[in-house]
């Protein structure tokens, strides 16, 4: 890597509207780019937080070292809701429920590496 390059960096926001908190969330990012059909996926790299309190909340995204003209970045979420059930809501919006632990449904191999998150004033 040029090291005058410096890596992008991006965060998100979660927002948990319900009154609450989720648990074991997993935000699986994704780069997409080009104007084919299907569209190219760029990297996904998933992002963990411990537990996230209702209200909106701030999450540092992965490190990603640049990418090509006309990407645009797809996020989803998997979690565990208060009664230990498993959900997922897709880059489109639409929620389902999810049939694995959210790290397994990830693929988040070994203990993960869990991301700190700050309320969004």
């Amino acid at each position: 890597m040029d090291p005058r390059v410096q890596p992008l960096r991006y965060g998100l926001v979660i927002s948990n509207g319900s009154q609450a908190t989720i648990f074991e969330v997993v935000i699986t990012i994704a780069g997409v780019y080009g104007s084919a059909d299907p569209m190219q996926i760029e990297a996904v790299m998933p992002v963990c937080v411990a537990k996230v309190p209702p209200g909106d909340w701030y999450v540092e995204g992965p490190h990603h070292e640049g990418g090509s003209a006309g990407t645009s970045v797809d996020a989803a979420i998997t979690f565990t809701d208060g009664a230990g059930l498993w959900w997922q809501r897709d880059a489109g919006g639409t929620l389902s429920r999810c049939f694995e632990r959210p790290l397994d449904a990830r693929g988040v191999g070994g203990p993960p590496n869990w991301s700190g998150i700050a309320r969004v004033s």
